[in-house]
């Protein structure tokens, strides 16, 4: 692939403040093309770790570009990776050995379309290994942070597997980068992970975004994952989660119908609340043994004393033993 063409060269930028946000220097990097700062974080030494693209340098049409600096922003070294195709960096951290870690996709690698790339380095930038994750779509490594047993979290999303257009992706691997686990979040339409860090109870938090296709914008998505998360696909004998949930009208203003499928396997006690933007209760519409088949429930907008509520967004909440799942509802 050539070069894109561009009027005038985009520089890295990295801009130093004091605790007020007043600048007190800045540094660029870069050539005579479009070279991009993507993430950055403080090293133990005082200075500076810089991911960018890099269209100005590497083996291909756009790489990943390593950059160190002391504590002043003046480069102390810089190394590219890549194939001879578009790899797109997202998030670099220092790892406990004085390395680092980088996240983001490679089309120059891997199985499919853009697939996860992780690449791990010394604290020289010289590549240790590289581990490319995905399916025959678009995967993505949007965010990466080392785990206390030396392993690593990735959040991003995916194409090729889950439920929907793209799916929140969640991965798990030792410190060599082989997968531990995964798992997908999310529904028919379009979510995104962006963001992960990890819990004081062990588990993760994700921050992402979430299109609704009804409303026609996205939302703000934040995931809370327990630390015994574990893969995703459903293992053989078991039941998948309950997926299939349609609410119609929606938005709505006096009733609407929720509409769910019990698979086979998965009958037993069944519970559907509908839940507040607080994650308060508002009432439980079914609390019962319900045996494989489709269920039709409707709601009036009323709480459990039979009053009507708030106009605004409400949550759809079904359980069961094998299952838990919820969808978004508005009440005009």
């Amino acid at each position: 692939m050539t070069q894109p063409s561009f009027a005038a060269a985009w520089n890295v930028w990295l801009i130093k403040t004091d605790t007020n946000g007043n600048s007190e220097w800045t540094r660029t990097f870069g050539a005579e093309d479009y070279d991009n700062g993507m993430s950055v974080q403080q090293t133990g030494d005082g200075g500076y770790i810089v991911l960018a693209d890099t269209y100005s340098y590497g083996a291909g049409s756009r790489d990943f570009w390593l950059i160190k600096t002391n504590s002043n922003g003046i480069s102390s070294w810089t190394k590219t990776f890549g194939g001879t195709d578009t790899e797109r960096s997202h998030s670099v951290r220092q790892t406990a050995d004085g390395g680092y870690i980088m996240a983001g996709d490679t089309r120059s690698y891997g199985s499919g379309d853009y697939d996860v790339w992780l690449v791990k380095t010394d604290s020289d930038g010289e590549s240790e290994w590289t581990r490319t994750f995905g399916g025959a779509y678009e995967d993505c490594g949007c965010s990466v942070q080392q785990i206390s047993d030396g392993g690593y979290i990735v959040a991003g999303y995916t194409e090729s597997f889950g439920a929907g257009n793209s799916d929140v992706w969640l991965l798990r691997t030792d410190d060599n980068g082989d997968t531990v686990w995964s798992k997908t979040v999310g529904g028919e339409n379009l979510d995104e992970g962006r963001s992960v860090d990890l819990t004081t109870d062990g588990g993760f938090i994700i921050a992402g975004n979430t299109y609704d296709y009804y409303a026609g914008e996205y939302n703000i998505y934040l995931i809370k994952l327990s630390s015994e998360t574990s893969v995703s696909e459903p293992q053989s004998g078991t039941v998948p989660e309950l997926s299939n949930i349609h609410i119609y009208p929606n938005p709505f203003s006096n009733l609407t119908t929720i509409v769910f499928n019990l698979p086979s396997g998965a009958d037993g006690v069944v519970s559907l609340s509908i839940y507040d933007i607080s994650g308060r209760i508002v009432t439980t519409l079914v609390d019962k043994p319900m045996e494989a088949g489709t269920y039709s429930i409707i709601w009036n907008g009323t709480d459990g004393e039979g009053c009507h509520v708030c106009p605004g967004v409400y949550f759809c909440r079904i359980e069961g033993s094998l299952f838990n799942c919820a969808k978004r509802m508005i009440l005009l």
